[in-house]
């Protein structure tokens, strides 16, 4: 809680509590969530009609302290002014040109879920200014994905070796009426869940660590901005070294190539970047090399596995010949389906949320975001986070690298996970805002100036 002392007037004193009363530990409680309720797909099974859930507790929250964020908008105009008037000239083209679409419902229901995700993004503005410190928040995030990796390499474990859990089969409600995932394919054995499961060596099982995320791809995107800011951040605690350990093991039994290439890019941009090159070098062959006999001791514990990593790895990716690439992997065709559609409908695209219906296999990739938007609407999509790109990129040149490593690794996600819409991405964004403006804190005797000025006029 801060207070605001103020006696610039008749030698007076007043003191006004920026901090909230009834509702604080409502709006904490909601807050501290959010990182849960950007994983959907635990949502599914557990808490039925999350998404109305969601977005009341988000306009609650927004209603208790949003409207603290227009004195920060007001300082930092030149800053939060182009991000935020971006982002609304994206929703005004799109309300519009919806109607010139094939399915505006559809189009009009993400812009919907668009405009809950601002009111987060202007929550987490208020919050990280005047509840607690942005890296306080990051380090508690870090906590939850530490916990819930442990328990989900608990169960690659206990599967590994055969062990029989409870678990329940179900299916991931498709809310964009597109038809996919209406099978039930995916495993929840309650302390993670399971979607790819290989038998071998009699009950013995393989599979991959993905959390409450539907595959180790979206659970590797969603570990990594965390992991990062573990490894760059200068804030020491306690059994810290033990966070970044667990879920640097996560993020390899995820089976994520994308997941292990945008880790391996970070560690290179360190060395690049940072003065003590022999140090990073060092610990990157260190941190490769642990990996590495994690996995030959994966290997050596369960050989009947080496075919179904070979296949499930690398040969996704590579021809039956080892020296091309596999054209008719499903990230490629999608990659092809992306820009035919893309070729079809060049000047606005789509639509948001619309390209599955024309695309012949799930798209999820930087290029599905063209295809759904054209030129037009592509361009108004990037401004906003392009501005949050320089804002990064500024502080690192100022010293501050930590949330231009963060955010440069979440972005490689898009090359074969593409959004930038979710709840994670705004979590982003929001924190490289505030640790430009000043890392979560602000000029308190201002602001209590502006206060009292207006209090007593």
């Amino acid at each position: 809680m801060y207070r605001i002392d103020s006696n610039i007037y008749h030698g007076r004193t007043k003191t006004y509590k920026l901090s909230a009363k009834s509702g604080v530990r409502i709006f904490l409680f909601i807050l501290l969530w959010i990182p849960f309720i950007t994983t959907p797909q635990a949502l599914w099974v557990f808490i039925p009609l999350h998404q109305i859930i969601i977005a009341f507790s988000i306009l609650l929250s927004f209603v208790i302290y949003g409207y603290k964020s227009t004195s920060i908008i007001r300082k930092h105009v030149d800053i939060l002014a182009p991000i935020l008037f971006s982002i609304f000239a994206y929703l005004v083209f799109w309300f519009i040109a919806s109607f010139f679409t094939e399915f505006p419902v559809v189009t009009l229901h993400v812009l919907h879920s668009l405009v809950v995700r601002i009111l987060y993004f202007i929550v987490l503005l208020s919050a990280f200014f005047f509840i607690f410190p942005l890296d306080n928040f990051w380090r508690y995030f870090s906590f939850y994905h530490v916990v819930v990796t442990f328990f989900s390499i608990l169960l690659f474990i206990l599967l590994g070796i055969g062990v029989n859990l409870p678990f329940t089969k179900f299916t991931l409600e498709d809310l964009t009426g597109a038809g996919f995932d209406s099978i039930p394919r995916y495993l929840n054995y309650y302390i993670g869940f399971v979607t790819t499961i290989f038998p071998f060596g009699n009950t013995r099982r393989l599979i991959r660590i993905m959390g409450y995320c539907d595959e180790g791809g979206t659970y590797a995107v969603f570990i990594l901005p965390f992991l990062v800011y573990l490894e760059s951040s200068k804030n020491t605690f306690r059994y810290k070294i033990w966070y970044i350990n667990i879920l640097r093991i996560g993020l390899l039994l995820s089976f994520s190539l994308g997941g292990w290439l945008s880790y391996i890019l970070f560690m290179i941009i360190r060395i690049v970047s940072e003065k003590k090159k022999t140090k990073n070098i060092l610990k990157m062959i260190g941190v490769i090399s642990i990996l590495v006999l994690i996995s030959i001791s994966l290997y050596i514990a369960f050989p009947q596995a080496k075919w179904i990593i070979d296949k499930y790895l690398f040969e996704r990716a590579l021809s039956s010949d080892q020296g091309s690439l596999n054209t008719e992997h499903g990230r490629i065709i999608a990659n092809k389906e992306s820009l035919r559609i893309f070729s079809e409908h060049p000047i606005i695209g789509t639509g948001p949320g619309q390209i599955r219906f024309e695309a012949e296999v799930d798209v999820s990739s930087f290029i599905s975001i063209l295809a759904s938007n054209g030129i037009v609407g592509t361009l108004l999509f990037l401004f906003p986070w392009g501005i949050i790109f320089l804002l990064s990129l500024k502080m690192a040149l100022r010293g501050n690298k930590v949330w231009f490593y963060v955010y440069v690794v979440h972005l490689t996600s898009l090359l074969h996970r593409g959004s930038l819409s979710g709840f994670l991405d705004f979590l982003i964004a929001a924190s490289v805002v505030v640790a430009y403006i000043g890392k979560g804190q602000i000029n308190l005797q201002d602001l209590s100036n502006k206060i009292y000025l207006r209090v007593n006029t």
